[in-house]
C-alpha cells in the first residue's frame, strides 16, 4: 500500500438525473488529475486546495481520506453486479435447456421404438 498527498483541485456538481451525483478531481503528487464519484459528506469536506491522503494499490486509487473523513474506491465495483446478473441468466436459462434437450431424447426415443417394431 502506498500513500500519496492529494489535493482537491475542483468540485463540478452535475446532475444527469434526479439523484445528484458527487464528483471531485484530485491532483496527485505526481501531477495527474483523476475525477471521482464520492459521497456527499465527502464532498462537502472536500474544498479547493484541500489537501488529504490516498491509498494506491498497483496503480489505482483505493481510498480518499481528508481529515476523519474517508471515501473507498472499489476497483470491481462493477464486476460484482454483472457476475450476479450472469450467474442469475445462467440459473434461468439452463432449466430452458434441459426442458429443451428433454423434448428432444423423447423424440429420439420413439422414433428408435417405431423402428424396433418394424
Amino acid at each position: 500500500m502506498l500513500r500519496d498527498q492529494v489535493a482537491a483541485v475542483g468540485l463540478p456538481l452535475f446532475a444527469a438525473s434526479k439523484t445528484t451525483h458527487y464528483e471531485i478531481t484530485v491532483r496527485t503528487a505526481d501531477g495527474r488529475r483523476r475525477k471521482f464519484e464520492v459521497e456527499r459528506d465527502f464532498y462537502q469536506v472536500a474544498e479547493p486546495g484541500t489537501v488529504g491522503s490516498v491509498e494506491i494499490w498497483h496503480g489505482r486509487l483505493l481510498r480518499l481520506r481528508i481529515g476523519s473523513h474517508v471515501d473507498e474506491q472499489y476497483p470491481l465495483r462493477w464486476t460484482i453486479p454483472y457476475m450476479i446478473i450472469l450467474v442469475g441468466v445462467g440459473f434461468l436459462l439452463y432449466p430452458a435447456f434441459r426442458l429443451i434437450r428433454s423434448m428432444y431424447e423423447a423424440v429420439r426415443w420413439r422414433r428408435i421404438a417405431r423402428r424396433l417394431r418394424r
